[in-house]
């Protein structure tokens, strides 16, 4: 959920993925989520991150192994090192490079998305 000025008199829910907002200098924004993102590839996160994030009950074994390529021994929760290596070497050979998006639409440079931006969303 999407929260502008939440708390306030101006509290204003705001529709996901929504352009057309007006903004004032000094409002707030609170977001939500279920689940972020982040930031960059996941298969060059530090496998000790996402070790520190299964053992803080936000990654399961199974998701380290399927989305960051790391696989952790269920009975000790070590890293297996070389399975880590192995699993990211094919999880990258079989998805190939990853690409920036805008709303489900992929895109090969920062600057290749800044057009399609600055033509299609009205300012």
């Amino acid at each position: 959920s999407v929260v502008m000025n939440p708390g306030t008199p101006q509290e204003k829910k705001i529709r996901a993925f929504s352009d057309d907002n007006v903004w004032k200098k000094g409002d707030l924004v609170r977001i939500h989520t279920a689940g972020g993102g982040g930031w960059g590839d996941p298969l060059e996160r530090q496998p000790d991150l996402v070790l520190d994030d299964v053992l803080d009950g936000f990654v399961s074994v199974e998701s380290a192994r399927k989305s960051y390529g790391v696989v952790i021994d269920p009975v000790t929760v070590a890293i297996d090192q070389r399975g880590t290596a192995a699993m990211r070497k094919d999880l990258q050979s079989s998805r190939g490079p990853t690409k920036m998006f805008h709303r489900f639409i992929y895109f090969d440079t920062a600057e290749e998305e800044l057009e399609w931006v600055e033509k299609n969303i009205p300012r």
